[in-house]
C-alpha cells in the first residue's frame, strides 16, 4: 500500500511537471527571443519533461533501473536541443513580428517594433519587409532618428543615410515596404512606428527581416 501511494503521488507530481514543461515550451516559442531567456527556458523544459516521462515510464513498468535513469532524460535532451535549435533567434529580429493590430473600426492604431541586433558586432544594410493582411500598402511608418546619422543634400532636398525605405511585391503578390538600415548595433536597437490608415476595416500587420551583411556595402545574407 506504501508503494502504491507513493507511485501516485509521483504521477501526480509528474503530470503537473509536463503541465509546467507545456507552459515554458509555450513561453519559449511566444515571448520576445533573447539568447540567455531562451537557454534558461531550455532548462526548465528539459527538468520537467526529464521528470514526467521518468515518472510515467517508472510508473509503467513497475521500475526504477539505472537505464531509465539514464535513457529518459537523454532522449529528452537530444528533443530539448532540437527545439533549442529551431527556436534560437536570428542575428537580428524585430518584435513584435506578426499579428499587430494596424486599424479597426475606421479607428487608426500605431506599434512600435523593435528592430535588434542579437550578435556582438555591427551588422549593415539590415532590411526589414513590412505589410498588411489585406495585401495593400494601407499603411504608413517612421523610423526613430540616429543622431549619428548623416544628412546629405541641400535646402530643396535632404535625406537620411542611415535608414530609408522602398516600395515592394513580395512572392505572393502583396504590397509591401522594406526598410533598410544602414547599420545597426549591438545593444542600440532601432524602432519602426507603423501606423495603419483610418477608414480601414480589421487589418493587422506583419513584418520579417529578410537580410543583412557583415560588412559595409555586403551581400545581405540570412
Amino acid at each position: 500500500m506504501h508503494h502504491k501511494g507513493e507511485r501516485r503521488w509521483k504521477l501526480k507530481w509528474a503530470f503537473a511537471s509536463l503541465a509546467a514543461g507545456v507552459g515554458m515550451t509555450a513561453a519559449t516559442t511566444l515571448l520576445p527571443r533573447h539568447p540567455v531567456a531562451i537557454l534558461c527556458e531550455l532548462a526548465v523544459v528539459w527538468l520537467c519533461f526529464s521528470y514526467f516521462l521518468y515518472c510515467l515510464v517508472s510508473y509503467l513498468v513497475r521500475s526504477e533501473s539505472w537505464i531509465i535513469k539514464i535513457l529518459v532524460p537523454t532522449v529528452v535532451a537530444i528533443g530539448t536541443l532540437l527545439f533549442g535549435i529551431w527556436t534560437w533567434p536570428e542575428s537580428v529580429t524585430v518584435y513584435p513580428n506578426s499579428g499587430f493590430l494596424l486599424s479597426g473600426g475606421g479607428w487608426s492604431n500605431t506599434t512600435d517594433l523593435v528592430v535588434t541586433n542579437e550578435t556582438r558586432r555591427p551588422l549593415f544594410a539590415v532590411q526589414v519587409e513590412l505589410w498588411s493582411d489585406t495585401g495593400r500598402r494601407d499603411f504608413s511608418f517612421t523610423v526613430d532618428k540616429n543622431p549619428d546619422a548623416i544628412i546629405m543634400g541641400d535646402d530643396r532636398f535632404k535625406w537620411n543615410t542611415d535608414a530609408f525605405g522602398l516600395l515592394a511585391m513580395d512572392e505572393k503578390g502583396r504590397e509591401s515596404v522594406i526598410l533598410q538600415f544602414y547599420e545597426l548595433l549591438p545593444g542600440k536597437p532601432r524602432h519602426i512606428f507603423v501606423s495603419g490608415n483610418k477608414g480601414v476595416e480589421q487589418n493587422k500587420g506583419r513584418a520579417s527581416v529578410i537580410s543583412f551583411a557583415y560588412r559595409p556595402g555586403g551581400i545581405g545574407a540570412k
